[in-house]
């Protein structure tokens, strides 16, 4: 096993349940005890309760705080066990911390980066982790936001910008931001090509084309995560769907 592992793709929860499977395994302890084993630290987004809302990222504190247990001799001697759930969520800062401790790890330190989509993972972070790919065969799991996403593609601009009108009235009276980046990452699933193909080929478009469309996706993900306009930003990759 690597000292940094990624689950990659499926459904959250099935990822966090196999991460917590093996660092039970790790630790010789029950499933029902490991998340609140000694050993054990569950990294996630806070609650931030002066907005009322999830905070956006993972900040670079948590991850500081996290970096001195790995430093830390562990509870019972042995191995512990890191997992970050929502991996994308961390911010640059974070990344960077979090980089510089992967390129040395704490000896029997071993970590679960869970991430949502393969587009979503850094270079730098992939390079020194193992890769397991969670492979959603649910269709129906994705079949609104498939399509609604191929309504999009086959839409001429203006029709284009109206149908995302929704989402910038939900983002304003529910979870900002947040709210925006949840439809964009299930259009990412959505257009997995294992679940997209069918679709796909009947727009008649070249396969590249599906490649650059996952790539404006993440950058707007990137982008909203940074403060950026949400219409403008949102506008921007619709524009680019079309090119």
């Amino acid at each position: 096993l690597s000292h940094a592992t990624i689950f990659v793709g499926g459904d959250s929860e099935t990822r966090t349940q196999v991460a917590l499977h093996i660092g039970s395994t790790i630790l010789k302890t029950t499933m029902d005890a490991v998340v609140h084993h000694p050993d054990v630290r569950v990294i996630a987004r806070e609650y931030d309760e002066k907005n009322e809302r999830m905070r956006r990222d993972i900040r670079v504190e948590d991850i500081r705080t996290m970096i001195r247990f790995a430093q830390e001799s562990s509870f019972q001697g042995g191995a512990k066990v890191i997992i970050i759930s929502e991996a994308e969520r961390m911010n640059e800062e974070a990344y960077a911390s979090l980089l510089k401790t992967l390129e040395e790890p704490p000896t029997q330190t071993f970590f679960f980066l869970l991430y949502q989509t393969p587009d979503s993972i850094p270079v730098t972070i992939r390079s020194r982790s193992q890769v397991f790919t969670f492979v959603s065969n649910n269709l129906d799991h994705y079949k609104t936001e498939q399509d609604e996403v191929f309504t999009v593609l086959c839409s001429d601009l203006s029709t284009r910008f109206q149908m995302i009108e929704p989402w910038l009235a939900s983002a304003k009276d529910e979870g900002g931001v947040d709210e925006l980046v949840k439809h964009l990452e299930l259009w990412q699933g959505a257009l997995v090509p294992s679940l997209a193909q069918n679709e796909w080929a009947k727009t008649g478009r070249p396969w590249s084309e599906l490649a650059e469309i996952h790539g404006h996706i993440r950058a707007t993900i990137k982008a909203l995560r940074q403060n950026a306009h949400p219409k403008l930003t949102l506008e921007a990759m619709l524009v680019k769907f079309g090119e």
